[in-house]
């Protein structure tokens, strides 16, 4: 290279070059592919509440404390207890209608989120899954009950039917578990299952088909099967199922 000639780009630097131009011109202009937006041209309504996080089938991820404001708030403004109180009414009278055609009629109701409310201690952890909390909260609290689940309780009863719970949590908690339902308006029950201490499969509906199983087989018909996850509601054995909004978490 001669004294009068100029230094002649890298491939690098080249390529760098093009690079800027595209981001600052946009590439639609400059003929090459999408490149990302420039910070100055998001949408105002994006906002600092949204996660920006894009999945292949055009869903966002929403931000975790947001998540969890929205259940705060979904709970607290009452529209939760509304919900379950719309829909414990339209189970009423559905086994009102299918009560005269039952000979042996039975109910099934799930606890937690059902025919209980947990929303209090699932607060107090984030929603997070701490099991030695959990059963502390067990033993030691009280749980109110959803109002729509009790009244659709106390109706059952008052047609003569049998009530059975049969609910995820484990064997080791029946005293504490039946004190709870107790505390809560609960008072009677034919059956009250709960999960073997034992249990390992990592979903609940296998045992929880077999209980409504031998409910059947000690000869009553499940008219109603009510719980909060599809998982208390999978398998069969019931007429009609009634599944509440539960926001908080998601059991398999």
């Amino acid at each position: 290279m001669s004294a009068h000639e100029s230094p002649r780009p890298t491939t690098s630097c080249f390529l760098r070059t093009i690079a800027l131009v595209a981001a600052t011109l946009g590439a639609a202009a400059c003929g090459f592919g999408a490149t990302p937006t420039p910070v100055s041209l998001i949408p105002a309504n994006s906002g600092p509440a949204r996660s920006n996080v894009h999945l292949a089938d055009g869903s966002e991820i929403t931000q975790l404390e947001v998540a969890k404001s929205r259940i705060i708030d979904f709970h607290e403004s009452g529209e939760w207890e509304e919900q379950v109180t719309q829909i414990t009414t339209e189970a009423r009278e559905r086994l009102a209608a299918e009560l005269p055609s039952a000979t042996r009629p039975a109910i099934v109701l799930d606890i937690d989120d059902t025919a209980l409310s947990s929303f209090a201690i699932q607060r107090r952890l984030g929603f997070g899954w701490v099991p030695s909390a959990w059963d502390e909260w067990v033993r030691s609290s009280g749980a109110p009950a959803h109002a729509g689940v009790l009244a659709l309780y106390r109706y059952a009863l008052e047609q003569g039917v049998a009530v059975f719970f049969v609910t995820g949590r484990r064997e080791h908690l029946r005293e504490p578990t039946e004190r709870q339902l107790r505390a809560a308006g609960y008072g009677r029950w034919v059956g009250l299952y709960l999960k073997p201490d034992d249990y390992s499969e990592k979903s609940v509906v296998p045992y929880k088909t077999a209980q409504r199983q031998a409910i059947a087989d000690l000869g009553f018909e499940i008219l109603l099967n009510v719980g909060d996850q599809w998982s208390d509601l999978d398998g069969g054995n019931a007429r009609v199922t009634y599944k509440l909004p539960n926001p908080m978490y998601y059991r398999p």
